[in-house]
């Protein structure tokens, strides 16, 4: 009599999965706790997971020293500062460049959509009251060795004085955006850009704040 293999056939990780997997294991490590999936690679992959973050608190902490299709809209920059509200740090205005320690940081330009879109498998489409900011980016290394560099935040100053912290950027898995676990070597520029998501309908002020800022420099980008 043939016995019966009652073990269940177990999925094999497809090549894009492990490709997301390597790069973003935040994200893509889950779907390895759907059903078919081998314990060893579920394993390999939480694995994979601790590393990266291990590696990524491990790079922050070590320089940071004892410091812990669409409808564009150019925002309007401001030209004086009797309509600026009142926020904390060091305003520079667009295209300007200003150190914040181990980068030269420069806002190339603000611009609000009402989606991004590259084609038919990459966008973001549009969202019944929200809008996205586009922060076109330089980031210089003026250090000595490699160091690793993070979004940063985006904070909306209503017209009634309330501060919004957006500190969450969209992910867009296209060429010349985002920053996720880089580094960026001595005396090189990284250009990127980065999205924010916002609400629709909020008039106010937006100011771009780098991560990793240890002269607190805000980039005045303007009102919406």
């Amino acid at each position: 009599m043939e016995s019966e293999n009652s073990n269940p056939t177990t999925k094999k990780v497809s090549t894009g999965l492990l490709i997301g997997i390597i790069v973003l294991p935040f994200i893509f490590v889950w779907a390895l706790l759907k059903q078919g999936y081998s314990k060893k690679a579920r394993i390999f992959g939480f694995i994979w997971l601790i590393m990266s973050v291990i590696y990524a608190f491990n790079a922050w902490n070590s320089d940071e020293d004892s410091t812990s299709p669409a409808t564009n809209s150019k925002i309007t920059e401001s030209t004086s500062n009797e309509d600026k509200p009142d926020i904390k740090g060091n305003q520079i205005a667009i295209k300007q460049t200003a150190n914040i320690g181990y980068f030269d940081v420069t806002v190339n330009s603000c611009t609000i959509k009402n989606a991004i879109y590259f084609n038919e498998y990459s966008k973001l489409g549009p969202e019944e009251g929200a809008k996205f900011v586009v922060i076109d980016l330089s980031l210089k290394n003026t250090s000595n060795k490699s160091r690793m560099m993070f979004e940063g935040e985006l904070q909306l100053i209503s017209n009634d004085g309330k501060k919004l912290v957006m500190d969450k950027t969209e992910t867009v898995f296209e060429d010349g955006y985002g920053l996720i676990l880089e580094s960026i070597n001595p005396m090189l520029t990284k250009k990127t850009k980065i999205v924010y998501k916002i609400p629709a309908n909020i008039p106010g002020h937006l100011y771009y704040v780098p991560a990793r800022n240890k002269t607190d420099i805000v980039v005045d980008c303007g009102t919406i």
